[in-house]
């Protein structure tokens, strides 16, 4: 399989298999970013794909 262009669809398609998830809903993935800019930090995308 071809990796997609964007790396948010990837994590919210599940083919990311890296990144260590937080939470999801119908609407939202939230998960830690490999390399956060602060400890704690977590970033929550609105599904696009």
């Amino acid at each position: 399989m071809i990796p997609p262009a964007c790396p948010f669809c990837a994590v919210i398609t599940g083919q990311d298999r890296t990144v260590r998830e937080i939470y999801r809903d119908a609407d939202t993935v939230a998960f830690f970013p490999l390399n956060p800019a602060t400890h704690g930090r977590i970033i929550a995308q609105f599904r696009c794909c």
